[in-house]
């Protein structure tokens, strides 16, 4: 008695979801936003702006205007691990 011949349907190769890893990561780095302000041309941290221009977190400590490292203080206040 013959065998009948089975007919397979096609499938992709293309996975469903974007692979993870390098080439993420540089998509992730070219689409960051510029400052919102017009004539900076810096990669804003948060709000819209860099640091300059009001974005990021500064140090707590009211005299200091550097950006906070860790615990929301500035390495020169203890915001760095020895």
């Amino acid at each position: 008695m013959p065998i009948a011949p089975v007919q397979l349907q096609e499938q992709s190769i293309t996975p469903s979801r974007p692979s993870t890893g390098a080439r993420l990561s540089c998509q992730r780095e070219t689409t960051r936003h510029k400052c919102s302000n017009p004539d900076c041309l810096k990669k804003a941290l948060s709000r819209g702006r860099c640091f300059e221009h009001g974005g990021g977190v500064q140090c707590a400590n009211p005299e200091c205007n550097k950006r906070a490292q860790r615990k929301g203080l500035c390495r020169g206040h203890g915001g760095f691990k020895r």
